[in-house]
């Protein structure tokens, strides 16, 4: 009697787990499944299984997926098409371009002289202060601007076949230890 083929939902948390962890291999995969390691390959291949090899660039994606759902003023109508990557750069400065005005708009309501003669009024522009750098940080964080460049994994640029090897190299000197 054969053995009941992988449902689709049995193939889409394979290949979740073989994306997402670079330990996982087809061989793996395959014993898991109950498949031949052929049949995963072929299904990787078919299905276009990749590993995302650095967390850089996963961040790279997200936020490019997030601008694709993000309201943009330069979607008006009869405006030219834009780049995703474009889109995403007009994002970003029209939220840059926001700040400063938010900052300039705050020096206008707080001038040094009316802070100087009245008290209240100091207490007043820091409270604001605080509150918009608050709100700008908080907006900087959601849209990546502040972002420090990640450091380089000893991953980033190797293929399946090397990360596969260095992992097992690194497991058994583990276990050797």
């Amino acid at each position: 009697m054969s053995k009941p083929r992988p449902t689709k939902e049995a193939w889409q948390a394979a290949r979740q787990r073989w994306e997402a962890d670079p330990s996982e291999t087809f061989e793996s995969v395959s014993k898991t499944m109950g498949v031949s390691r052929v049949a995963v390959s072929k299904k990787a291949n078919t299905e276009g299984w990749e590993r995302v090899q650095s967390l850089r660039k996963i961040v790279e994606k997200a936020h490019l997926q997030a601008d694709k759902v993000t309201p943009q003023l330069s979607q008006v109508p009869g405006a030219p098409a834009k780049t995703t990557v474009a889109a995403a750069i007009d994002i970003r400065a029209d939220l840059l371009e926001r700040h400063r005005a938010d900052w300039s708009q705050h020096r206008n309501l707080f001038t040094l002289d009316s802070i100087g003669k009245d008290f209240e009024n100091g207490k007043k522009a820091k409270i604001s202060a605080e509150m918009l750098t608050l709100r700008q940080k908080g907006e900087r964080a959601a849209y990546g601007l502040d972002v420090a460049e990640p450091a380089q994994s000893d991953f980033d640029e190797l293929d399946d076949a090397e990360i596969d090897k260095r992992i097992n190299e690194r497991l058994n000197a583990q276990r050797a230890a």
